[in-house]
């Protein structure tokens, strides 16, 4: 028979294994499975102040925009207005959960419009997302306006049209 002190030792012993494993620390010698590195996220999305108060840009602080003739998570822009205007995409096996978001975006507007060749373009509120192409470097806001149709993104996913 086995003393009540002995029996106590083994559960303890038992526990002290077994609460390191779960919590993803072992024993020396003993084996778990690795975490799986995070994935580094394919777009973030934030805020910037600019002359128009807070807009919407991307990781490296270039401006987002919205046109105006877009449907609710549907984009009108095509052809050379793409060239123009160039989407904000997910990049092929992305997902929304790949997007982080910073300067206190909501995960919950974001979204997916899809395209006619089945890419996804991102969006935020509602509306797809766009570069300018004459927007060159971090704070520029050179897309505000165009042909009246064009603006930069508030924070709260509505366009902003202060001139």
């Amino acid at each position: 028979m086995i003393s009540q002190a002995r029996k106590a030792l083994v559960a303890l012993a038992l526990t002290t294994l077994s609460v390191p494993i779960m919590f993803g620390v072992a024993p020396s010698g003993a084996q778990t499975k690795e975490a799986a590195p995070a994935k580094k996220p394919s777009i973030t999305l934030g805020t910037a102040s600019s002359k128009f108060g807070n807009i919407m840009v991307d990781e490296k602080g270039l401006t987002l925009y919205m046109f105006t003739p877009d449907a609710r998570n549907v984009s009108n822009c095509e052809g050379a207005c793409l060239t123009a205007w160039p989407p904000v995409m997910l990049g092929k096996g992305d997902t929304l959960a790949d997007v982080a978001l910073t300067g206190g975006l909501r995960r919950s507007l974001l979204g997916v419009a899809m395209r006619e060749n089945g890419s996804r373009h991102v969006t935020y509120n509602g509306w797809p997302l766009y570069y300018w192409f004459r927007d060159a470097k971090a704070g520029d806001t050179l897309g505000q306006w165009v042909n009246n149709i064009w603006f930069v993104m508030s924070p709260e996913g509505a366009p902003n049209s202060q001139r």
